[in-house]
């Protein structure tokens, strides 16, 4: 590439592209940039699929599986479907789609700002057993923990929500 004769200002520009090759601040940055597309894309989703079974047996006492997760690092967003929570014949909690958009301004005004969660196809099956006890309450009580003086709770900010073509069913075992 030739550049025209522009005097002194001619020899800072010949070595610009070579410069930013040879930079090591340059390729840190796009190794950074590589490393958080591929967490984002790669291996977020990834971890999630992989470990949300045996966290909700760990903390809920209950199978769970998940079919596909999709998350987008640039735009803040999380998509999952086919979830079930297990329940004894039936689900628990189940849901077709489940998509969440953070907005970057959660980073900033210190709350857990929501855009848009759209929950489709969620299903809940509630269960009276014998003894007359609803089954989402052991659900609940695992889920409880004894409040600690300190803990502030987190600020929540949620701009829409949308839910969409919904189910719950009520078995109640009883007696009368």
């Amino acid at each position: 590439m030739r550049f025209p004769n522009l005097g002194p200002l001619s020899n800072r520009l010949r070595p610009v592209p070579r410069r930013l090759a040879r930079s090591k601040l340059v390729w840190s940055i796009a190794a950074l940039l590589l490393l958080y597309t591929l967490g984002g894309f790669v291996l977020a989703p990834y971890v999630v699929e992989r470990y949300l079974p045996s966290l909700a047996q760990e903390h809920l006492g209950r199978g769970a599986s998940i079919g596909k997760v999709a998350i987008n690092p640039y735009t803040l967003t999380f998509e999952a479907s086919g979830f079930h929570l297990a329940g004894g014949e039936k689900p628990l909690i189940a849901f077709d789609r489940l998509f969440v958009d953070l907005e970057l301004s959660s980073l900033f005004r210190r709350a857990w700002t929501l855009a848009d969660v759209r929950l489709e196809g969620p299903n809940l099956g509630l269960v009276i057993d014998r003894d007359g006890r609803l089954n989402l309450l052991e659900l609940l009580e695992r889920l409880r923990k004894p409040p600690q003086p300190d803990d502030a709770s987190p600020r929540f900010v949620l701009r829409h929500l949308a839910i969409d073509r919904s189910i719950v069913s009520l078995s109640d075992l009883s007696g009368a």
